[in-house]
């Protein structure tokens, strides 16, 4: 897919850009290419499926760096903008986004929102229910930040969709946030979907707690990370545009080894459509 800028802008003004399912909020794709003007999504293997009869409506998500009052469109131009294995791909083009214009604001500043790891347990018994399987903490500045999903990683030895059930996200106060997930997928990731958003205020920090029954894996490992800056949804509440998390974001949770269980009990988160 390529997608035109137009407006009072320039390519540098843009400094990362992705694409989102509207229906599921998950992401799609990141760009490939980005020159003239012309912003490039590939995939050898697809960017997306648009099922026989059904639609799907994608989203543009940019990080800008903008200058104060420049101007931003973005359009698919012509049908030979999206490369399909369909016969023929149709729709009314140019099929264009709102002018968006970039202000600065100080008072309060944009909100930010920082990331870290806190350390945990660094062995657990196959069989362990509950287990603690790692810890992090959120501050937010400037604004409250309001949180609507986090994407975990388990990236471990241990077989992802099976090994490992019953994963949650808890406040240290108590407060689950997005729902218990019975499994993680294949590929090792669980989304938790926060609706309606968790608000963290200005200024303070929360520390999120992730829960797992660990079911089996003996002598291997298990290994939750927030992997991507894109992992973690969140927003302004004040002016309502998403923010991206500190660069310090990336998560590594201890490397949990998994040991036979002992013989006694134990109990232990531009829009545009497609047809």
């Amino acid at each position: 897919m390529k997608f035109t800028r137009s407006g009072i802008s320039a390519d540098a003004e843009v400094s990362n850009a992705e694409l989102y399912d509207v229906a599921t909020g998950e992401y799609i794709a990141q760009y490939t290419g980005l020159g003239s003007g012309v912003l490039t999504f590939a995939n050898s293997g697809g960017l997306f499926t648009v099922n026989a009869g059904q639609s799907k409506e994608v989203e543009l998500r940019l990080k800008n760096s903008g200058s104060n009052n420049h101007t931003m469109v973005w359009s698919l131009n012509a049908a030979a903008d999206v490369t399909s294995n369909a016969t023929s791909v149709a729709g009314t083009f140019p099929m264009a986004s709102n002018a968006m214009t970039f202000v600065s604001v100080s008072d309060p500043a944009i909100a930010t929102l920082t990331s870290t790891a806190v350390t945990t347990g660094s062995t657990v018994n196959a069989g362990t229910m509950g287990y603690l399987a790692g810890s992090f903490t959120l501050q937010a500045a400037n604004s409250a930040v309001l949180l609507d999903r986090i994407v975990l990683t388990q990236n471990g030895s241990i077989i992802s969709g099976t090994d490992v059930t019953n994963i949650k996200l808890v406040t240290t106060g108590g407060t689950q946030i997005g729902s218990t997930l019975p499994n993680l997928k294949a590929d090792g990731t669980g989304t938790f979907v926060m609706s309606p958003a968790y608000e963290i205020p200005s200024g303070q920090t929360i520390q999120v707690n992730v829960y797992a029954d660990v079911v089996a894996g003996v002598n291997r490992t298990l290994i939750f990370n927030v992997l991507n800056l894109r992992d973690i949804q969140a927003k302004d509440k004040t002016y309502s545009v998403g923010i991206t998390p500190s660069a310090s974001v990336t998560m590594t949770m201890p490397n949990l080894k998994l040991s036979p269980m002992a013989n006694k009990s134990r109990f232990c988160i531009f829009r545009l459509g497609f047809i």
